[in-house]
């Protein structure tokens, strides 16, 4: 088909055309206003107040392409090169996870736990884009936030986004099977480690499994734990007495990961369920004297 002309119905018309075989209309016209916000600094308001709004030669065809793009699976986040998160923006690259719901959920129980809580330390395994770190930097009044990734291009990502959203957060290179224990130092451990079983590529969908970064999704299905594992041991010391441990879990392993944490010694120890009524959180507390409250 070719386009009848540079107006922006036109070309919308054109994705669904292009696209509506392969997702849903309502994810078609997602993509398409998030690329025409993103390319053209146009609002589907201003649209719907100018309809005869146009593109020129160069942007048709860069939207051209990007229906190309998004039917070899590509997720619309990476085309635009972000993506919203608690109402912030985020640049995300192939190098990084998309934030997902779910993490904002945990986003959201990790503030209503510690908002009463005074200027707490807080350490973010596994980082990524940044994005649990700088939020938490944001929505907490903490004095000092860590966010650690085994990859410089990870952290180059989540230190950009740190300054983009004006928030003070520190980044290194750290592995999180082989940290360095920091006797009693935070106050809050946080990490959503990679916990797809190598068995559920199988499953997955392609926009996943073809473009994220496998070595921050998956984990051996002969060790689905090591990662929680490992966080845990080293929270166990790290941690200061009364300390928080949040994870972001595969909901398979709920159960699993909760006797983990009671074994190693947490107390309080808690499983919470997001949107779907499926546990995909969990909480521990380092026994001890001293309150954060």
């Amino acid at each position: 088909m070719k386009i009848p002309d540079n107006k922006i119905w036109s070309v919308l018309q054109y994705f669904h055309l292009k696209l509506d075989e392969k997702y849903s209309e309502n994810e078609v016209d997602s993509f398409f206003w998030i690329l025409v916000e993103s390319e053209l600094e146009i609002k589907k308001l201003d649209f719907l107040m100018n309809p005869e709004i146009r593109m020129s030669e160069s942007e048709l065809l860069r939207f051209i392409t990007f229906t190309r793009r998004l039917l070899k699976d590509e997720p619309v986040q990476y085309i635009v090169g972000s993506t919203d998160f608690r109402g912030r923006t985020f640049k995300v690259t192939p190098a990084v996870l998309i934030p997902r719901p779910e993490t904002e959920e945990l986003i959201s129980w990790i503030y209503g736990e510690l908002k009463h809580v005074d200027k707490p330390i807080v350490i973010d395994i596994g980082t990524g884009s940044g994005c649990i770190a700088i939020s938490l930097k944001a929505e907490l009044n903490s004095p000092q936030v860590l966010g650690v990734d085994i990859q410089k291009e990870v952290l180059d990502v989540a230190r950009e986004n740190a300054e983009f959203n004006n928030q003070v957060v520190s980044f290194e290179i750290r592995d999180a099977l082989s940290l360095k224990v920091e006797i009693n130092s935070f106050d809050v451990i946080v990490s959503n480690p990679p916990y797809v079983l190598e068995s559920e590529k199988l499953v997955m969908q392609a926009n996943v499994l073809n473009f994220e970064p496998h070595t921050a999704l998956f984990v051996e299905d002969t060790d689905p734990l090591i990662f929680y594992r490992k966080i845990a041991e080293w929270g166990i010391q790290s941690l200061k007495p009364k300390g928080f441990l949040f994870f972001e879990i595969n909901e398979k392993y709920a159960s699993e990961t909760l006797n983990m944490l009671n074994e190693l010694g947490y107390h309080q120890t808690e499983a919470k369920n997001d949107i779907f009524d499926k546990p995909r959180m969990i909480k521990a507390i380092k026994p001890g004297n001293h309150s954060l409250a």
